[in-house]
């Protein structure tokens, strides 16, 4: 190596370090962001009940609102379960709070499994859905309940012609949280056969429903709380054949019931 190659290559050594410190000052502040993944759903659409009662034809019922978003259709007419994606309503998974149940509406379609006083929200996914929800080829319809005030006591109320319901809630001091009670129960098998001429009566199926949610809520720090949940769901329907021949009478009867006890925190 030269004389001339080596005092370049000696320079240039020296050269990098003042570079580098100039671009880098030593009193520079160092700052950490963390903070947590959003995970986000493509397709899914939440509406909070407030605004999905008011939605045209949900008769105040918030679960109704899923029927009147996109990618959802309608099945046959004694099917009663919205159809997500294309695919038969027995394809889809309903949730609420992340608990699985066998549907959506009572017999009729007319309402909700869960008391519409006590809906918070309510989520349509038709397909691209999670791994964790399996076993459906359709989409999700997840409902989520509402956490009672710890502070306050309330009382609400709806009467019409097919059902009445109410949501009662009071403060537990000694739990440090609250308890809440829903219910709903459906009368219009009560009043509509007499309305429907007396040979045709039987070839109606009027539903007899009721449905409730109670549950208990306990703070467990300044941001948390627990939630012990019950809830439950009946139906029940008849219809008659009539001829006549007494022996060509056919007659039958439907029930379906379900309940689920759950926390959620």
């Amino acid at each position: 190596m030269t004389r001339a190659a080596l005092a370049l290559a000696l320079a240039a050594g020296f050269a990098r370090p003042a570079l580098a410190q100039s671009q880098t000052p030593p009193d520079s502040p160092e700052i950490t962001v963390r903070a947590e993944r959003r995970r986000e759903t493509p397709g899914a659409l939440t509406l909070p009940a407030r605004l999905a009662r008011e939605g045209a034809g949900t008769q105040a019922d918030p679960a109704k609102a899923i029927q009147s978003l996109p990618r959802v259709g309608h099945g046959a007419a004694s099917e009663a379960e919205p159809v997500l994606w294309g695919s038969a309503p027995g394809e889809s998974q309903t949730f609420v709070d992340g608990v699985e149940i066998p549907r959506l509406f009572h017999g009729s379609g007319v309402r909700s499994v869960v008391p519409a006083l006590a809906l918070s929200s309510v989520t349509s996914t038709p397909g691209a859905y999670a791994a964790e929800h399996g076993r459906a080829l359709g989409g999700l319809v997840e409902l989520s309940t509402r956490a009672p005030a710890l502070d306050h006591a309330h009382l609400r109320a709806s009467v019409d012609l097919l059902d009445a319901s109410a949501l009662g809630a009071v403060p537990v001091p000694a739990l440090d949280g609250a308890a809440q009670l829903a219910l709903r129960y459906g009368y219009v098998n009560r009043w509509l056969p007499s309305l429907i001429d007396p040979g045709l009566r039987g070839q109606y199926r009027i539903p007899a429903y009721g449905d409730g949610q109670a549950q208990l809520t306990q703070r467990l720090g300044a941001h948390d709380s627990l939630r012990w949940v019950a809830l439950a769901s009946s139906d029940s329907a008849e219809s008659a054949l009539g001829s006549a021949d007494p022996a060509r009478r056919r007659q039958s009867s439907q029930h379906a019931d379900f309940w689920r006890i759950y926390t959620d925190f």
